[in-house]
């Protein structure tokens, strides 16, 4: 997490800057942000807005549509006040529009030729260039997105190192931790792999503790 600005330092080092960009990503107008948005430009008092974008159930990726068919205050508060129902009208009209632009949280895109040959670009709001198109128009036109993942597990990992050698304990060195460990598999095949990346969620856990040592071994060494 603290080293990924200068992995994607490195790339643009060893293939060019002109290769080498961020991914830019658009914020939507969804169903409670569009309706502070427009109760704004309407003047409408903050608190009286607010109420309102409230009724707004707070499930992922909601419509207004929905909003009104599954909360009767709203419905109620469209049906009898004009004013409400400007707000609302005004609110599903722009809903789902891209509201403001910033850059993928992980993609970086690497080309063989000069990117402005593929495709526009620009500049974020720290300067860095960027592709003015999103994660899907990129795989369209044939350029591999690849993913600089942000880890906090390596960020951990390299803070723990730096506290044993400010004890003067030799460090260990990770690169030389043998893969072929039987007592780390065991570890792994028992479930206690928080923290582990990819192998924390309910999912995995479950099914490394049905693998065997050995299939366990040949999977992650894959």
């Amino acid at each position: 997490m603290d080293g990924r600005d200068r992995v994607i330092e490195y790339v643009r080092n060893k293939y060019g800057n002109d290769k080498v960009a961020q991914i830019i990503t658009f914020g939507k107008m969804k169903a409670r942000a569009v309706v502070r948005d427009v109760g704004r430009v309407l003047d409408m008092p903050y608190k009286e807005v607010d109420t309102i974008a409230k009724l707004i159930p707070d499930t992922l990726n909601i419509t207004i549509n929905e909003a009104l068919r599954l909360e009767p205050a709203l419905r109620k508060l469209e049906e009898e006040e004009e004013k409400i129902k400007l707000l609302i009208s005004l609110s599903r009209v722009l809903e789902g529009l891209p509201r403001h632009e910033s850059t993928h949280a992980a993609g970086v895109v690497i080309s063989d030729k000069p990117l402005v040959e593929y495709l526009p670009l620009c500049k974020d709001s720290k300067g860095e260039v960027a592709t003015q198109y999103a994660m899907d128009d990129v795989a369209k036109i044939g350029l591999i997105k690849f993913d600089f993942l942000g880890l906090k597990t390596l960020t951990v990992i390299d803070q723990t190192l730096k506290l044993i050698n400010r004890n003067e304990v030799k460090i260990p060195d990770i690169n030389e931790i043998p893969l072929s460990d039987k007592e780390t598999y065991a570890l792994l095949s028992s479930g206690e792999t928080e923290g582990v990346f990819q192998l924390e969620s309910s999912g995995m856990k479950e099914l490394i503790s049905k693998c065997s040592l050995k299939i366990l071994m040949m999977l992650l060494t894959f």
